[in-house]
């Protein structure tokens, strides 16, 4: 299985290692949908620009009643609204990909009263490789909010989850830069997802920016970054771009590791530090390109194998200006 884009799991799936025939087969992406809108799908059928894709939707749907329903019933409940779901969803799809992108079995019902596990349940049936969520009811200067739903799958999803802002204008070709942000100045994040950032780079021959983003600024005694070998710094400009090179270092040692020193040396790797007064500033303080994927890794005290990139990312979010993908704690890349 790739991992969202290369393969998420490579060290615990039978299947084995991130192979060039694990590659090239379809990446499968399941989309949360709902009738009131569709920027998920869009967001999924931008990655079919740049990777061989098979995308299915899967919708939570309420009940009507409050007493319980026979087996039956409940039975035939659910394949009314599968069959009026599974209508609509096809003419989205059909609307925003080829024949050729959409899965044999395009849509799936999951019944909102079961949890999250139902929807993390229903994405491993179609063996999906990432879930990409759409933003909940749009709050006053917020590009993305979370739902109920997302705010489960964020702590509990084993799977990579692409988060989807509202408003977004998409590069035509498709996903043009890979961009990794640490939002933790003491290394917070888990370093698998800066390998599989950089996988992805390579796997779609795109530069590879990493980002340091600080949205307050801290007294030059107060700034530490601690990341494995970095010594104690004063000053946090220096530390930040300290952080960045040991993070391209890693970067360029993933790649020569797992793809040989020529994948190495082709992978552009840039580095830039965001910073302001705020997460809106700070954020808007670098330039950012409408085909921009961000990368987040899991913060390091997530449950092992599960998304959850802490508090800090969801202040990114409500300002991201381009679609979010974030990766499990999980094991790095395999050859």
């Amino acid at each position: 299985m790739p991992s969202a884009l290369v393969r998420h799991d490579a060290a615990q799936s039978d299947s084995g290692a991130t192979s060039s025939d694990s590659e090239a087969r379809p990446l499968r992406v399941a989309v949360g949908w709902s009738s009131s809108g569709s920027d998920s799908v869009a967001v999924a059928a931008w990655l079919g620009k740049s990777v061989p894709v098979t995308v299915s939707v899967f919708s939570t749907v309420k009940r009507k009643w409050t007493n319980s329903l026979s087996p039956k019933k409940y039975a035939k409940w659910l394949r009314e609204e599968t069959s009026k779901v599974t209508a609509a969803a096809k003419t989205i799809l059909g609307e925003a990909l080829p024949a050729a992108q959409i899965a044999d079995e395009p849509c799936t019902i999951v019944d909102a009263t079961d949890g999250p596990a139902s929807l993390i349940s229903s994405a491993r049936k179609s063996e999906a490789d990432i879930i990409v969520l759409g933003s909940g009811p749009k709050r006053k200067k917020a590009r993305f909010s979370s739902s109920c739903p997302t705010d489960a799958l964020l702590g509990t999803s084993p799977i990579p989850l692409g988060l989807v802002p509202t408003g977004l204008k998409l590069s035509k070709k498709g996903v043009t830069r890979v961009t990794f942000a640490f939002l933790y100045a003491d290394q917070g994040t888990d370093t698998s997802g800066l390998a599989h950032a950089a996988m992805l780079a390579h796997r779609l021959d795109v530069p590879l920016r990493l980002l340091s983003v600080i949205p307050e600024l801290p007294q030059d005694d107060a700034f530490d970054v601690d990341i494995n070998a970095v010594t104690e710094s004063p000053d946090w400009h220096e530390a930040s771009l300290a952080l960045l090179d040991l993070a391209r270092d890693e970067a360029y040692r993933t790649l020569s590791e797992l793809r040989g020193t020529d994948a190495a040396d082709a992978l552009v790797v840039e580095r830039e530090l965001a910073h302001g007064n705020g997460w809106k500033k700070a954020i808007n303080s670098v330039k950012w390109k409408r085909g921009d994927l961000i990368c987040l890794g899991s913060h390091v005290s997530a449950e092992p194998n599960c998304v959850d990139a802490g508090d800090r990312a969801a202040s990114l979010l409500r300002h991201a200006p381009a679609p979010v993908l974030i990766y499990p704690r999980t094991a790095a890349p395999e050859a």
